[in-house]
């Protein structure tokens, strides 16, 4: 076992990270994503990547970053604070899960590990693991909407409701009244990445998330993680911008990938001076058409839900948030600060709503 604990060391393991990630068939856990985080998110020596091997290769890792909350050091998995999308660890099989989850715990540190799918082998593994050996809690992680792309698209469209399809038919009229309609899914290559970006990061920002300053315009950080992460899914040949444009000017963005044999939805966007028109609506709508018509086997909304996701699927991905507090003076520590903390809050709300 061993701690990477800078962005030089988290290169060596790019290879094993790789290999890893297939096993797990998401790009929220393969080394790009993760790199691209700790580039974006994090100081120098503020990595902590446990890597465990079984003495001829790595055989699984938890990405984790170090830092301090109520005066105590505590480890959380790298990126999940600043970008809320699910998470995981890599591993080979059970028995390498295991023992990188025993290493974790004696590390002594207190643990958040955000959005844990319910029902996965991590989540068990984890629950199991820490059950006798800390205190722990298992908080909610809100639930994300997807596809399961089983039939063509012709099919999975007759099945919306009528009302739904009536709408989406009353805003393609909307929309065409305001000028001509042009709606495309790019297939991003590396020279075009700053260009579409810069217009997914305008479009992004002309509605309610640039006044409250939300938008990728105003995060620095965040605009910093996908401009990394961009050029190095096109480089892979996986990043999807899709645009719809109104008269040559594009006023809704949906950045995504194509991976892993799914779409993966990282962020949509509107000019609400063309909201009569539902041009995001419209746009996704389209994505998922490409999905079906590129026989993709699932269609990816990641985030959290929302009750507009539901114009097309009912189904949800739900996740837990595993948070631990070791059996040792740190995590002891961390509970009874976190504890105080709690509390204070909870007299916080209750007098304020005397």
């Amino acid at each position: 076992m061993r701690i990477i604990k800078n962005l030089a060391e988290l290169q060596t393991v790019r290879g094993d990270w790789k290999k890893l990630a297939q096993r797990h068939g998401t790009p929220l856990l393969d080394w790009e994503w993760m790199s691209a985080c700790a580039e974006a998110f994090y100081q120098p020596n503020q990595l902590f990547v446990i890597i465990h091997d079984d003495g001829t290769e790595v055989n699984a890792i938890v990405p984790l970053f170090r830092h301090e909350d109520n005066g105590v050091q505590k480890l959380e998995i790298i990126g999940t604070p600043s970008l809320g999308e699910p998470a995981g660890l890599l591993y080979r099989d059970h028995g390498a899960l295991t023992a990188l989850l025993h290493n974790l715990l004696k590390q002594g540190l207190p643990i958040s590990l955000r959005r844990i799918e319910e029902g996965s082998e991590s989540l068990t593994a984890i629950e199991r693991v820490f059950q006798y050996h800390s205190l722990h809690s298992l908080r909610e992680g809100g639930a994300s909407p997807w596809i399961d792309i089983n039939s063509d698209w012709e099919t999975f469209e007759s099945r919306l409701s009528g009302k739904r399809r009536s709408d989406m038919r009353r805003a393609c009229r909307r929309a065409g009244k305001m000028g001509r309609v042009d709606i495309r899914v790019h297939a991003v290559n590396p020279a075009d990445v700053d260009n579409l970006l810069a217009e997914v990061f305008r479009v992004e920002a002309a509605n309610w998330k640039g006044r409250n300053g939300s938008s990728l315009l105003h995060r620095e950080d965040l605009a910093h993680f996908y401009t990394i992460y961009s050029h190095k899914a096109a480089q892979n040949g996986t990043l999807r911008v899709g645009t719809l444009s109104i008269d040559d000017t594009v006023v809704a963005v949906l950045l995504g990938l194509e991976e892993a044999g799914r779409f993966w939805v990282f962020k949509i966007g509107y000019d609400e001076k063309y909201a009569r028109s539902s041009p995001g609506i419209l746009l996704m709508h389209r994505c998922i058409e490409y999905a079906f018509k590129q026989k993709l086997t699932s269609f990816e909304f990641l985030g959290w839900d929302a009750r507009w996701m539901h114009v097309w699927t009912d189904k949800v991905r739900r996740f837990k948030s595993p948070l631990i507090y070791p059996f040792s003076g740190h995590g002891l520590l961390g509970f009874a600060r976190d504890s105080v903390g709690y509390l204070k809050n909870k007299l916080m709300v209750h007098n304020g709503e005397q």
